[in-house]
């Protein structure tokens, strides 16, 4: 990450900052005392500052799944589902068809769910 410059503004720091524990970009403003449009003019503007803004972003969304995880082993099984989903889609996804039988326009539709077979290099083999 290039460095920022020798002073930047106390409020990039503070945006920055809350990026890494709350990964939403008003909220960040908010706490910063800026405006969302000062935010993105400034991540237009300086280097240091998008890569850093990329980076919080990053360790933001690591808290937040690390939470998620923990929460998931505590029981809630739906947050366990959509981590599945989200961390190997090609084993837990759900694949979506969607037929008609062709006879007019108050046809059956029919929806069919699919699990995808795992990969190769998950199947453990």
């Amino acid at each position: 990450m290039p460095s920022p410059p020798k002073q930047p503004e106390e409020w990039a720091l503070k945006f920055i900052a809350s990026l890494r524990t709350m990964p939403i970009v008003s909220h960040a403003c908010d706490e910063a005392g800026i405006t969302p449009s000062k935010a993105y003019h400034q991540r237009k503007k300086a280097k240091w500052f998008a890569e850093a803004w990329d980076e919080a972003i990053e360790e933001g969304i690591d808290h937040l799944e690390q939470a998620a995880w923990q929460a998931a082993q505590d029981g809630d099984r739906q947050l366990l589902m959509f981590l599945l989903k989200a961390l190997r889609p090609s084993k837990y996804r759900e694949n979506r068809r969607t037929r008609t039988n062709g006879d007019d326009k108050n046809d059956k539709i029919e929806i069919v769910l699919t699990r995808v077979p795992a990969r190769e290099d998950e199947s453990g083999e």
